[in-house]
């Protein structure tokens, strides 16, 4: 099993609300269906400085690193 992290800041234009509510509609069923996605999850990191750095979080665990082609 291979576990891959990937972290993100949105851009200034995203509506972060409009982004979110895509990744729970259509990213994360997508993703979640293909073969060899053991597990796809994402978080979204709240900041007090209101820096955007890091801001979204996703966690695969995929069967093989060829899961994702």
């Amino acid at each position: 099993m291979i576990t891959l992290i990937s972290s993100y800041a949105l851009r200034p234009e995203t509506d972060r609300d409009e982004f979110l509510e895509w990744a729970r509609s259509v990213d994360l069923p997508t993703c979640r269906a293909r073969p060899g996605v053991r597990r796809f999850d994402m978080y979204v990191v709240a900041r007090d400085d209101g820096d955007p750095k890091y801001s979204i979080i996703e966690v695969f665990e995929l069967e093989a690193a060829d899961s994702l082609e």
